[in-house]
């Protein structure tokens, strides 16, 4: 668990969230009955670089 802190002008956001590498999510994804698992780094399918967010595709 991470925990984070958001501030919006004089509003602040704290909270906990998980992190889950690439293998973990496409592994929950299988064991959810999901398949045809696409990893990417934006809606276009390119591949993903560090810097990218990661955009997950599947069929159920």
């Amino acid at each position: 668990m991470l925990y984070v802190c958001y501030e919006k002008g004089e509003q602040r956001y704290n909270g906990f969230t998980r992190l889950y590498s690439q293998e973990q999510l496409s592994n929950m994804l299988k064991a959810a009955g999901f398949r045809s698992i696409k990893l990417a780094g934006d809606f276009n399918g390119s591949q993903k670089k560090p810097t990218d967010r990661l955009v997950i595709t599947c069929l159920k």
